[in-house]
């Protein structure tokens, strides 16, 4: 294993000169925000830049629109462009897709548009020239996208009506004109993921199939690029007592991969409005052949020895000696894990599947108050302070469906109101990279199949040297391109040496690793 690390690239950018205080050598840009909102949207589009983008005002001589701007803004986070687009008001941003220097980004009726005003806008920025175009169409009825891909001059949306009704909606990007391809399946069902195939002629979906609001089956279908269904096959688990919760698609060698992670029980349908996640006891991996399952294996987490690293020596003895009793009793046991997943990533002909591990956190409250008889009286109640992220587990399966090796990062200080995809994976020549971004440090740890070196953590700058950060929110990090990755998020930030000594930034830092 070579000796890693997170490291500040040593460019300058310099946005202010202020006397007596210099930036540092640090990349890194500041937009003017609050705290207290989430204003600004930021995608990473490789070595073209990123950008970076936020809803407006409504314009003066309409109302029925409302000014988003959009910035782009180069691998040195130099400004490129700026450029603005009107979208009619109360269009929520739902998600994008790259295809080379091509943006596309999905909006789609929240529920207060006009019933004549369009129910999708699909926004189309080139990169390269800043040009902006945009077309947008009718829906037979309100609906909320669930995922959202382009392929050539089609854009593929999963759509779910009230009841859990599904379709695939096929989007003509030159003219606006929708075909609507239903999914028949009984009962209520979910689209949970869009996956076009490697040649661009057929998109895989699959399908989440609940009957009387609890888990039955998990299918994939295919369809042409005109939106005509050729197949429907279901994933079965095969043994009992194996519920399937997620599948993501992988085409590899002319066979098709499915992975994923289970459950040992049906779990229920999330209720409207809701996020619930299934609660999960493993992994899986299947591969299909010309539409045959040739194998389905499951991974109990309990298999995976480097996941105790996690947890203290009466956590482990008191989950091994549930585990032997439910063995006896001829059942599986299950950690009923809260799991975030990710796509499969491909790399030395295996298969490296990653989870984000969470729970609800609540704390109890207790108020006193008067009652009727003018008596003091405790009242207590439980109160929702966010989603607790403690750990990220990542597996490796090559062809034949085996466990080739496991491992994972203990996650400190997440707790968030915004369930999102917080741990990320990156190989460096051949050793995987977990990592993640809170409160200003990079928390990592570099693994390889023979070899685990310790968690490490490295401070992020701020612009000036004498910054001091009183309050984070929003903070995430991604891969951007190569070696390089985005740190970005809110901060609230005092400097005594500098006018207008607080300052409270959405920023922008770029980080390698090498």
């Amino acid at each position: 294993m070579k000796n890693h690390k997170f490291i500040v690239p040593l460019f300058l950018l310099i946005l202010v000169f202020i006397q007596n205080i210099y930036t540092q050598n640090v990349t890194r840009i500041e937009l003017n925000a609050r705290m207290n909102e989430d204003t600004y949207k930021l995608i990473p589009c490789g070595k073209m830049g990123v950008v970076v983008f936020y809803c407006g005002t409504l314009l003066e001589d309409n109302n029925d629109y409302r000014k988003w701007h959009f910035a782009l803004f180069n691998d040195k986070l130099e400004e490129v462009w700026i450029n603005e687009s009107d979208l009619i008001d109360k269009m929520e941003y739902f998600n994008y897709d790259l295809l080379a220097d091509d943006l596309y980004l999905y909006f789609y009726d929240s529920g207060k548009n006009k019933p004549d005003q369009p129910e999708f806008q699909i926004l189309k920025i080139s990169l390269q020239g800043c040009k902006f175009s945009l077309v947008e169409g009718h829906l037979q009825e309100r609906s909320v996208p669930t995922d959202f891909k382009v392929v050539d001059n089609k854009a593929i949306v999963g759509l779910k009506y009230k009841k859990y009704e599904v379709e695939l909606c096929f989007i003509d990007l030159k003219d606006g004109t929708t075909h609507l391809a239903p999914i028949e399946i009984q009962s209520q069902n979910l689209i949970s993921g869009i996956f076009p195939d490697t040649s661009g002629h057929l998109v895989y979906v699959v399908i989440n199939n609940f009957i009387a609001k609890e888990q039955n089956a998990v299918y994939y279908a295919t369809f042409t690029m005109d939106g005509i269904m050729t197949n429907m096959v279901e994933i079965k688990p095969v043994l009992d007592n194996k519920y399937l919760n997620t599948a993501e698609v992988v085409f590899y060698n002319n066979s098709l991969y499915i992975l994923g992670n289970y459950s040992v029980y049906k779990n229920k349908i999330p209720e409207e409005g809701i996020n619930a996640f299934a609660e999960s006891a493993g992994f899986y991996i299947s591969k299909f052949q010309n539409s045959k399952q040739e194998f389905i294996n499951f991974y109990n987490f309990l298999e995976f020895e480097n996941l105790y690293s996690s947890m203290n020596g009466r956590d482990i003895m008191k989950i091994r000696q549930k585990a032997e009793k439910q063995k006896k009793k001829r059942s599986e046991y299950s950690l009923n894990y809260d799991l975030l997943v990710h796509p499969v990533i491909m790399k030395n002909d295996q298969f490296i599947l990653l989870a984000e591990a969470f729970y609800p956190e609540y704390r109890t409250v207790t108020d006193m108050y008067y009652d009727y008889y003018g008596r003091l009286m405790p009242q207590t109640y439980t109160v929702f302070d966010g989603y607790k992220y403690f750990n990220g587990i990542v597996a490796s399966f090559d062809p034949e469906g085996n466990l080739v090796w496991e491992n994972d990062i203990e996650i400190w200080n997440i707790l968030t109101f915004d369930l999102d995809k917080y741990v990320h994976a990156y190989f460096a020549d051949d050793d995987l990279v977990l990592f993640y971004y809170r409160e200003g440090k990079i928390n990592y740890k570099v693994i390889d199949q023979n070899d685990i070196e310790d968690a490490d953590q490295i401070n992020i700058e701020t612009k000036y040297s004498k910054d001091k950060v009183i309050e984070e929110a929003g903070s995430n990090m991604i891969c951007w391109y190569d070696h390089y990755f985005i740190c970005y998020g809110y901060q609230e930030i005092r400097n005594n040496s500098i006018p207008n000594s607080k300052r409270t930034v959405f920023y922008v830092n770029k980080v390698a690793f090498q």
